[in-house]
């Protein structure tokens, strides 16, 4: 599961972090990655001491994987002009207002073979009826940006949006060398 993956570049301990979020899914006025260009200051920061907390409560909630986690993997203050080596993106980015907000953060920017499904392809048992058919309801080819368009109008729950998205994660996983789609 990755939409944009903010790659380890090798640095002291302490000193990495390897984040992945959707980066086109709304922060505030703006999109995630939007705020990320424009803001190189972190505004939460934890230490070791939070993560037996954190691990209790993911092992508690009897839910998948993909619905409990937020992944994030931080050790220290986290600067994206010392610590990052590359924002890998969907290839449903390129060429678009996401890529062109990626390259304001001044680091490389790089894509990854990608994810696409049609959702006749999704495994009902995996999520329910309803999730298949809001994934149909998207349209016939379900990629992060058409996810990521679905959240920004807020015209259905977060929860069942971020459940198609866990969706073509599972089933929608391009192979490490599939030609890349640009398909939105």
């Amino acid at each position: 599961m990755d939409t944009v993956r903010i790659a380890r570049r090798p640095a002291a301990r302490g000193e990495a972090a390897g984040l992945r979020f959707h980066p086109d899914w709304p922060h505030g006025e703006q999109k995630i990655i939007e705020s990320l260009a424009a803001d190189r200051e972190p505004a939460d920061v934890g230490d070791a001491t939070l993560l037996p907390s954190l691990c209790h409560m993911a092992d508690e909630s009897g839910l998948d994987d993909l619905d409990a986690a937020v992944e994030a993997h931080v050790h220290g203050a986290v600067r994206l002009d010392l610590h990052v080596d590359a924002i890998v993106l969907d290839p449903c980015f390129a060429r678009t207002d996401v890529e062109e907000a990626a390259t304001r953060t001044d680091c490389r920017v790089e894509f990854h073979p990608g994810f696409l499904a049609a959702p006749d392809d999704i495994d009902e048992s995996y999520r329910e009826a309803h999730i298949v058919a809001l994934a149909q309801e998207l349209g016939p080819v379900l990629t992060p940006n058409v996810i990521g368009d679905a959240a920004r109008r807020g015209e259905h729950p977060r929860q069942w949006i971020k459940q198609v998205w866990h969706c073509l994660a599972r089933f929608g996983r391009r192979a490490v060398g599939a030609p890349p789609q640009n398909t939105t």
